[in-house]
C-alpha cells in the first residue's frame, strides 16, 4: 500500500494529469541530465518547442471540455510521430539518439531529440510534427484543423542551459507564427532581439492603456463623384510620452497576441461613439464612423454585448457605427461567424 501511495504521489507531481505525459517539472530534471551527458560525451541534441495555433479561440468557443479533448488527441499524435522512451533510464546508460515528449502546459507540448547529426534530421523531425497534426480533428461532434507553430533550439549553439534553450525555442517559436503558423523555425539571435523586443512592448502598452495614451485619428471617407465627406474611418495612433508615435504596425500583432486587443478594442469603440456624439448639432452631424475589428475581438463572446452598452450610454443611433472585419476572419467556423454577426446586427 505504501508503495503505491508513493506510485501515486510521483505520478501526480511529475506527469500531466490530462495527457498522461511528463510534465515541466519532469522534463525540466530530463533535460538538466540531457545537458551533462551531451557536455560528456561532446553531443549535439534539439528541443522543439510545439505550440497549437488558435488553441485558445476553440478553448473560449467550445468549452474547456473540448479543449481538454482536443490536448488529449494532440498528445496521442505527437506519441506516435516521437519514440516515447525513459528518459532517465537512457540518460543513466548514455544512450543517445532518443526523443522525449513532454507537456509544459496549457497547448504547448517540448520534444527533446538526442545525438543529432544535422539541422535536417531535427527538420525531418519537425516535418514529421507537422504532417501529424494537420489531419482534422473530431471532438465533441466537431471537427476543425489545429496547427502547430514549431520552435527549436539546439545545445550547445543555441545555449547551453536548459533555461536558456527553452527560452530560445520559445522566441523560435514565435518566429514561426509571425511568418504564417503551421511551420518550424530554428533559433537565430535576431530572434532573441525581437523576444525582448516584444516583451518590452508588451509592458508598455499595458502602461499606455492605463495611462490613455492612445489616439483616435479619423481618414475621411469622401464620395469619389461628388467629392462630399460621407463619413471616416477610426484610425488607433498611439502617442508614446517619450518614444513619440509608435506605428499600429508594430503593437497591434502584440497586442491581439496578448490579450491586450481587448481592452484597446473597447476603448475604440467607445471613443468612436464619443466622437460621433460630439459631432452632433455641427456639419459632422450624420457621419458614419467604420471601425476595424480583429479577429480576437471578433472572437470574443461579449462584443454585441459592449457595442450595445456603448451605444446606450453615449445615446447615438446604432446606424452611425460601421463595422470591419478582414476576409480571412470569414475563413473560420461559418456558423460561429454568422451568429456573432447576426448578434452585431441586431
Amino acid at each position: 500500500e505504501r508503495k503505491a501511495a508513493e506510485a501515486k504521489i510521483y505520478n501526480l507531481a511529475y506527469y500531466d494529469e490530462l495527457t498522461d505525459l511528463p510534465n515541466r517539472e519532469l522534463f525540466i530534471q530530463s533535460l538538466e541530465q540531457t545537458i551533462a551527458v551531451a557536455k560528456r560525451d561532446a553531443q549535439k541534441f534539439a528541443l522543439l518547442f510545439v505550440d497549437l495555433d488558435r488553441f485558445k479561440r476553440i478553448n473560449d468557443t467550445l468549452g474547456h471540455t473540448i479543449g481538454d479533448e482536443l490536448l488529449k488527441d494532440v498528445a496521442s499524435r505527437l506519441s506516435k510521430c516521437t519514440r516515447s522512451t525513459d528518459s532517465v533510464t537512457h540518460l543513466n546508460a548514455g544512450v543517445g539518439d532518443f526523443i522525449d515528449l513532454a507537456r509544459l502546459g496549457g497547448d504547448e507540448f517540448v520534444i527533446k531529440l538526442y545525438g543529432i547529426d544535422s539541422e535536417r534530421s531535427v527538420a525531418a523531425v519537425a516535418s514529421r510534427i507537422v504532417d501529424a497534426l494537420t489531419p482534422p480533428f473530431t471532438c465533441g461532434g466537431h471537427q476543425f484543423v489545429v496547427t502547430p507553430s514549431i520552435g527549436i533550439a539546439v545545445y550547445p549553439e543555441d545555449g547551453k542551459t536548459g533555461e536558456t534553450l527553452l527560452m530560445n525555442a520559445d522566441s523560435a517559436m514565435y518566429a514561426a507564427k509571425n511568418v504564417g503558423r503551421n511551420n518550424f523555425k530554428f533559433y537565430s539571435e535576431t530572434m532573441r532581439t525581437k523576444s525582448l523586443h516584444r516583451l518590452d512592448l508588451e509592458n508598455l502598452i499595458r502602461t499606455a492603456i492605463e495611462e490613455d495614451q492612445f489616439e483616435l485619428h479619423f481618414q475621411p471617407k469622401i464620395d469619389a463623384s461628388t467629392f462630399r465627406l460621407v463619413g471616416a474611418e477610426a484610425l488607433i495612433r498611439w502617442i508614446h510620452p517619450e518614444l513619440g508615435v509608435i506605428s499600429p504596425l508594430e503593437f497591434i500583432p502584440v497586442a491581439e497576441e496578448t490579450g491586450l486587443v481587448l481592452p484597446i478594442g473597447e476603448w475604440i469603440i467607445e471613443s468612436a461613439a464619443q466622437t460621433i456624439k460630439s459631432w452632433q448639432d455641427s456639419d459632422l452631424e450624420g457621419l458614419k464612423i467604420a471601425i476595424n475589428v480583429s479577429a480576437a475581438q471578433f472572437a470574443a463572446p461579449n462584443l454585441p454585448k459592449t457595442f450595445a452598452n456603448i451605444l446606450n450610454d453615449v445615446s447615438i443611433p446604432a446606424d452611425q457605427i460601421e463595422i470591419e472585419i478582414t476576409e480571412s476572419l470569414l475563413m473560420h467556423d461559418m456558423n460561429e461567424v454568422l451568429e456573432q454577426l447576426f448578434l452585431l446586427k441586431e
